[in-house]
C-alpha cells in the first residue's frame, strides 16, 4: 500500500523541467548579420525557418522579416527558390528570377 506522502500533490504525474537554449541577442543589425554569416559558414546552406531561431532579434532597430533582410544584403547572402539561404561567395548581385513555368515546353 502507497502512502500518500509518495504521490505528488498535483496528481499522480510529476513535471519534468525542459531545458531551453540560450539564445543570444544581437546589439545592431550588423553584428546580427555577422553572426547569421558565421553560422551559415559553419553549417552550409540552411533554410529560413531554422535561421529564424538562431539569434534573436535586436530591440533597438525596426523589426523585418528575415527574408527581406537577407535580400537587402545581396551581396553576403543568396536565397534560393526552395527557401534556403548560403553565402554568396562572388559579392556581387546577381538576377534572381523567379521560377514559375519550365523553361522548355515540349511541342
Amino acid at each position: 500500500v502507497a502512502s500518500s506522502s509518495d504521490a505528488a500533490p498535483g496528481g499522480s504525474k510529476s513535471k519534468a523541467k525542459t531545458k531551453t537554449k540560450t539564445v543570444m541577442k544581437a546589439s545592431s543589425v550588423e553584428e546580427y548579420l555577422d553572426w547569421v554569416e558565421e553560422r551559415l559558414r559553419r553549417d552550409g546552406p540552411t533554410g529560413l525557418r531554422e535561421m529564424g531561431n538562431w539569434f534573436r532579434w535586436p530591440g533597438k532597430s525596426k523589426k523585418k522579416t528575415l527574408k527581406t533582410l537577407l535580400n537587402e544584403h545581396r551581396h553576403r547572402f543568396q536565397l534560393d527558390v526552395h527557401g534556403r539561404a548560403s553565402i554568396n561567395y562572388a559579392k556581387r548581385r546577381r538576377f534572381q528570377g523567379v521560377v514559375d513555368r519550365p523553361r522548355f515546353k515540349p511541342h
